[in-house]
């Protein structure tokens, strides 16, 4: 009888000490709760310091507009004061060349009554000795009466007065002739001086088209700069919205995770139990073994730093954007637990799925998300749609972390 008795009761020390520790390492709904919040809160966190990184890097950007705008302004102003002058400088030629126009013109009147004068000296100087050797006397009506007031046909004073007439003829041509050449030499120069100020003119015309098109462009550019600007105003106050809001939600998970392992702490000193063992996840993920998120491999936008041509601006990329048609599915890149749903300024619609081994996938630009915080989800599994971002267009962008360190996508995917 007492062996039968010993016996029970080793079965029974057995039966409850199997019990006892299948208890034990049984999950509990809290330590569950716990976990889900715990890892709720590393992603907040993440995802906060990603934000943090973003705020600095348009307050960045921001302050570089502000110089390229500054600087444009400044080439305006220059532009418009060098125009100013080259308009001033323009009507100044246009004056100058004017008057030289108006002198040029009556130097040319002058050497044309010069030669007129030259002809009529000729033809009087023809007439005056066709007069000489005309046999028959001076009419009284003739020009040349006081010269020839005589009638005498003696030869001698006839030749007298030839000469006369042919030295006073002389005189007046040289003078006409020296007048006439003097002022040819004026128009010539004149002339010269004209084609100078007009080309002078064309030159600054010029100058000052080239420099008008200049401060157009330079305008066009201030103005794609401002607006740019603005653009980066609103996406810093976006983001420092967003920052205020995952404060206020990981401050929040910190104080439910401390509270409840507060609670399961004093739960188990009161039960002498140990703590719970973490719900499987599945496998522990390594290098090249995450699926890819979506049905296409191509990818935008790789992991790193990238220089922005319209904005002038290097930006870091904390993911890779892969091209993916407005709409098509997305999926989970491995098992794990939805972590996150929500949606954010300038993220669109995000999901983040926690996997085994302190590793977290996040997609973002979604255009909807058809899963729920705390669902499990398998690999390849479909957690949404994609959308767009203003940046690259039909993208889905793709993280993955481990533990607090951002990775290259590109060296998990297989």
């Amino acid at each position: 009888m007492k062996k039968v008795t010993i016996a029970s009761f080793l079965i029974l020390t057995i039966f409850v000490g199997g019990f006892a520790r299948a208890y034990r390492h049984k999950p509990s709904k809290k330590s569950k709760r716990q976990t889900a919040i715990h890892a709720e809160r590393a992603s907040k966190e993440q995802q906060l310091a990603k934000l943090k990184q973003e705020i600095a890097k348009y307050e960045s950007e921001l302050r570089e507009h502000e110089k390229k705008e500054k600087h444009s302004k400044e080439n305006i102003l220059a532009f418009e004061k060098r125009t100013k002058q080259l308009k001033a400088a323009i009507a100044r030629l246009e004056k100058e060349e004017s008057d030289l126009e108006s002198q040029k013109n009556e130097v040319d009147l002058e050497v044309q009554q010069t030669s007129n004068s030259l002809d009529n000296l000729k033809m009087a100087y023809a007439r005056s000795s066709a007069m000489l050797y005309r046999e028959s006397a001076l009419k009284p009506s003739d020009e040349n009466q006081i010269l020839f007031a005589s009638q005498s046909s003696d030869p001698i004073r006839m030749a007298y007065y030839a000469q006369v007439v042919a030295q006073a003829h002389g005189a007046n041509r040289a003078k006409l002739d020296s007048t006439k050449q003097t002022l040819s030499d004026s128009s010539r120069q004149l002339a010269s001086s004209i084609e100078n100020e007009h080309q002078t003119i064309g030159e600054h015309k010029e100058q000052a088209s080239t420099l008008e098109a200049k401060k157009l462009a330079e305008a066009k550019q201030l103005a794609q700069i401002q607006t740019n600007k603005e653009k980066l105003r609103k996406l810093l106050a976006e983001r420092k919205e967003s920052e205020k809001r995952l404060e206020h939600i990981i401050d929040n998970l910190v104080l439910r995770e401390e509270k409840t392992r507060r609670t399961a702490k004093n739960n188990r000193r009161a039960n002498n139990r140990e703590p719970e063992n973490e719900p499987s996840l599945g496998p522990a993920q390594g290098p090249h073994s995450l699926s890819w998120p979506s049905a296409g491999h191509k990818i935008i936008q790789g992991f790193g730093e990238h220089r922005n041509a319209e904005l002038n601006t290097v930006t870091m990329n904390l993911g890779i954007d892969i091209a993916a048609s407005q709409g098509s599915p997305v999926n989970a890149a491995a098992e794990g637990e939805v972590d996150l749903v929500s949606s954010l300024p300038s993220y669109g619609t995000i999901v983040v799925l926690r996997h085994a081994g302190g590793l977290h996938t996040v997609y973002a630009d979604l255009a909807s998300a058809s899963i729920r915080k705390g669902a499990h989800v398998r690999a390849g599994q479909q957690i949404g749609t994609s959308g767009t971002n203003e940046e690259n267009g039909a993208v889905l962008h793709f993280e993955v972390w481990k533990g607090k360190s951002r990775q290259n996508p590109v060296g998990w995917l297989r």
